[in-house]
């Protein structure tokens, strides 16, 4: 990573990059079948259900087992259907990117969708970096090409008359599905649903409905203030999970689409806004115990609200089943990345110098000026455990010259971790050849590059970055380039890190998943185990996969594999 760039390898590589998109394992999936009947399929995801609470019990302890499970819904799914084992999704283990690539069987270097609701436009006059909404109207192939999806692909397949329909709790992700041509049918999201949906209205996630000890279990004054403004503040923005069950049971009852397509996210919102119940991270005692690296962060109301998520699914798959036209439809149950606690950045602040303020560590590397690191000329893009960094030079050589003295900067900075008093790097930083090469533990070469985006000068395209930053052991990026969107707020252009979410993703250690399919010919109990341990299972195989079990085919390349004749 380290060998000096010059325009000519910098443009070689990048050739490389697309000639391996176009290589024989990454071609168009599915074969048509005879015309017949359209299958039935039903795609469910549990946004950010991190794999690791499978394996608790009731008490949200290890050894979870039949009879005693703290998700004991998903697991009956699991039971009656098969699971790639060690799946993973793509970086950044994000929202957005994610979804997109579960449905079009791609990564990010197929599609360019990096953001979570917005994503970098360009520079602007005044010399600050603009954004615009991820959407499917943009997404392009490595050559440039339209992205296609399984939403696009019933349609076409089956006809105009085949409903498409998709209900999201995460309106930004719905409406990034719902573009021109996308196949969509309809779009059911919290601010935009029938008349006969009821608005979605104000709702606990720590203490929901049903649970036996709100009385007593005991939440820190953050995890409330934080629930309360952002979410029980605003329902139709963050719908809770029992109303995306009843509202998508609603609009299936009378609609009876030939292809579902359901966002249950308040796993996701909840893990933001309480942290994460990982046994692991907790010292024992008094309500559950107090995570021993943020005390900002208490488990019991984190496992009340896991038990309300597996609840809801499980209501929603009975009801579901129970209608005929239902019951054997092929399913898929995905999560789209995981989840972990951050560290506390409010308790420890003399412990960090410079902490995670990635600009000013830039600035004080005199890498950045003064007017840079105030985001004229410099786009800095971040949020949780994920940025990027865009540089405004024309100059591909320059760019990369640029990217490489930022990145060896960023590797350079250290901060006290607060429990063992010890320096660490809080992030690992990969720029363009590493991007293009791949970097141990980190990416796969080219799952983060784009041949075609990182040419730039694409009109109404975004560019690509010139650095991506992962934050490590938990620790907290600034909040930049108004990402509290996806919180309903207006905050200034860069928020310096401090405790704005108490759990994130975007890392690779976000990027373990759940991958599991139900239906006809599919064996029930079924573990299709990893290859070689390395996460060979990727999300980019559910749209092949279900491909392959249906008779849709995508017209776009893939990078996922057919497991459908493994799942027999």
């Amino acid at each position: 990573m380290s060998e000096k760039i010059t325009r000519r390898t910098f443009l070689s590589a990048a050739a490389w990059a697309g000639a391996a998109l176009a290589s024989p394992g990454l071609v168009a999936c599915g074969k048509p079948k005879t015309a017949g009947k359209p299958p039935r399929i039903v795609i469910i995801s549990i946004d950010s259900l991190d794999p690791r609470y499978l394996a608790l019990d009731q008490n949200g302890m290890p050894g979870g087992r039949p009879g005693n499970r703290l998700m004991p819904k998903v697991h009956e799914f699991l039971e009656g259907g098969a699971t790639l084992a060690g799946a993973r999704c793509f970086l950044p283990a994000a929202t957005d990117a994610n979804h997109l690539n579960a449905l079009a069987g791609t990564h990010p270097g197929m599609t360019g969708v990096l953001g979570v609701s917005v994503q970098p436009a360009g520079f602007g006059p005044d010399g600050r970096m603009a954004v615009f909404p991820t959407s499917l109207s943009w997404a392009r192939t490595a050559d440039g090409k339209p992205v296609d999806t399984l939403l696009a692909a019933y349609g076409r397949r089956y006809g105009k008359s085949a409903k498409v329909l998709a209900v999201s709790g995460k309106d930004w992700v719905g409406r990034m599905l719902n573009a021109p041509g996308s196949g969509l049918s309809a779009l059911v999201v919290g601010k935009d649903h029938p008349s006969y949906v009821p608005a979605p209205r104000p709702y606990s996630f720590y203490d929901p409905p049903g649970d036996e000890n709100a009385d007593t279990d005991k939440e820190s004054i953050y995890q409330k203030l934080f629930s309360h403004i952002a979410y029980e503040g605003r329902p139709e923005r963050f719908p809770c999970d029992e109303w995306i069950k009843d509202a998508a049971l609603a609009v299936i009852t009378r609609e009876k689409p030939e292809l579902a397509f359901v966002i249950f996210a308040q796993m996701d919102d909840l893990s933001h806004g309480l942290g994460c119940a990982y046994p692991e991270d907790f010292v024992p005692g008094e309500g559950g115990g107090v995570c021993r690296f943020n005390p900002m962060v208490y488990r019991e109301p984190a496992l009340d609200g896991v038990r309300d998520v597996d609840r809801r699914f499980g209501e929603f798959m009975v009801r579901l089943t129970a209608m005929p036209e239902y019951r054997d439809a092929v399913y898929v149950l995905y999560s789209d990345h995981g989840h972990v606690t951050h560290r506390s950045t409010l308790v420890t602040p003399l412990l960090r110098p410079s902490g995670t303020d990635f600009t000013k560590v830039l600035k004080s590397a005199r890498v950045v000026s003064k007017k840079e690191a105030k985001g004229i000329g410099l786009g800095a893009y971040s949020a949780t455990s994920l940025g990027f960094l865009y540089f405004p030079e024309k100059n591909a050589e320059a760019r990369a010259a640029r990217g490489k003295e930022a990145r060896e900067a960023l590797e350079a900075h250290r901060v006290v971790d607060p429990e063992t008093r010890g320096l660490e790097c809080p992030w690992q930083a990969v720029d363009r050849p590493g991007m293009i090469a791949g970097v141990p533990g980190v990416c796969p070469p080219g799952e983060l590059f784009h041949p075609y985006l990182a040419e730039g000068g694409h009109a109404g395209l975004p560019p690509w970055p010139d650095v991506f930053l992962f934050a490590r052991n938990g620790w907290q990026l600034p909040l930049t380039q108004g990402l509290a969107t996806n919180l309903g707020a207006k905050v200034p252009w860069y928020v310096p890190d401090g405790e704005v979410f108490l759990g994130g993703h975007g890392s690779p250690d976000t990027s373990k998943i759940l991958i599991a399919f139900r239906g006809p010919g599919i064996a029930r109990g079924k573990i299709l185990p990893d290859p070689d341990g390395k996460q060979n299972h990727t999300i980019a195989d559910i749209a092949p996969t279900v491909c392959g079990l249906t008779g849709l085919s995508l017209e776009t390349p893939v990078v996922g594999q057919d497991r459908s004749r493994q799942l027999a």
